[in-house]
């Protein structure tokens, strides 16, 4: 049924492509921010799991909400 759907509009492949870019788009987007992300940053939220209380706070922690 799907097939038939897909085949009775035309130029359908067009609809294949868009997706394949708007993903390969956002994966580079992301790769781009990670490596563009603050270190300090990401050591802070790598040592969340890890901390004692939720009141404990890091030194230039200007990222708690």
């Amino acid at each position: 049924m799907i097939k038939e759907a897909l085949q009775t509009v035309g130029s359908v492949e067009i609809y294949a492509v868009i997706g394949l870019m708007i993903f390969i788009v956002f994966f580079i987007a992301v790769i781009v921010w990670t490596v563009r992300l603050d270190k300090t940053y990401v050591q802070e939220m790598g040592e969340l799991p890890l901390a004692n209380s939720t009141e404990e706070s890091f030194e230039g922690d200007r990222y708690n909400v």
